[in-house]
């Protein structure tokens, strides 16, 4: 017997329903911003790719954590494209590129 399911739910009851989800990444930001600042590096963006991108309470988290507009400049085929070419590039011995380092600083699993 199939039976449909049907239930209303206004924005207000959905972002209160996730709001430990976004208690979980306000701690992933805020640590992670932490640890950028302890090794004396200084953001000069945020760029942010994928689904939750599009996520406005993700964005207003980011900009008050890092106190930059998070920027939504690449689509995440692209950005995984141009870090697979500079990787390969900075492993290659036929091309120069500028030294720096690509570290992952923050294994925080979100858990949900």
């Amino acid at each position: 017997m199939d039976e449909d399911l049907y239930h209303e739910m206004h924005r207000e009851e959905y972002l209160a329903m996730l709001e430990p989800v976004f208690k979980k990444y306000t701690e992933l930001f805020q640590s992670t911003n932490l640890l950028i600042t302890k090794s004396g590096y200084k953001l000069h963006s945020v760029e942010i790719v994928g689904g939750g991108s599009r996520i406005p309470r993700i964005q207003q988290i980011i900009e008050k954590v890092f106190k930059l507009k998070p920027q939504q400049t690449l689509k995440a085929t692209e950005s995984i494209a141009r870090g697979t070419a500079i990787q390969s590039a900075m492993l290659s011995s036929h091309f120069r590129v500028t030294d720096y380092k690509m570290k992952e600083i923050n294994n925080y699993p979100i858990k949900c």
